[in-house]
C-alpha cells in the first residue's frame, strides 16, 4: 500500500469520524428538546397571553382592532398624547415608565422595532 493510499484511508476515516460526530451531536441536541418540551410542557406551547401591553401607537392600534379587549392590561401613553379616531376612548393606559409596566404583569409586552428602545433593553 503506497502513501498516498494510506493517506486517502485516514482523510475518509476522519471524514466519517466527522460525520457521525454531527449526527450524534444533532442527535443530541434533539433529544435533549424533546425532554426539555416534555418536562416543562408550559415551555413547549405557551398559552394565549392574558395581559398584553403596548409600547408604542402602532402597536396601540394593533390591539384596539386585533386583541379581545379583556386581554389587553395597558396601552401606551401615546394614543392619550395624539389622539387618533380609530382607537376609543376607555382603554387602559400606563405612563410609559418601567415601574409601571413591570407593575402590570404582562404575559406580552408589543413593542416597534425603533420605539422605546430603552425601556425595551430594560424588560
Amino acid at each position: 500500500m503506497s502513501s498516498l493510499d494510506s493517506h486517502q484511508s485516514n482523510a475518509e476515516s476522519s471524514q466519517s469520524l466527522i460525520g457521525f460526530r454531527d449526527w450524534l451531536h444533532r442527535g443530541l441536541l434533539c433529544l435533549s428538546a424533546i425532554l426539555l418540551a416534555t418536562t416543562f410542557p408550559a415551555l413547549a406551547a405557551p398559552g394565549t397571553p392574558a395581559r398584553i401591553v403596548s409600547l408604542d401607537l402602532c402597536m396601540d392600534w394593533i390591539l384596539a382592532h386585533h386583541a379581545d379587549p379583556a386581554q389587553v392590561a395597558a396601552l401606551s401613553p401615546m394614543h392619550k398624547r395624539y389622539p387618533i379616531q380609530w382607537i376609543e376612548d376607555g382603554w387602559p393606559t400606563h405612563d410609559g415608565t418601567l415601574e409601571q409596566v413591570v407593575e402590570l404583569q404582562p404575559d406580552l409586552v408589543l413593542a416597534g422595532e425603533y420605539s422605546a428602545l430603552l425601556l425595551r433593553e430594560r424588560l
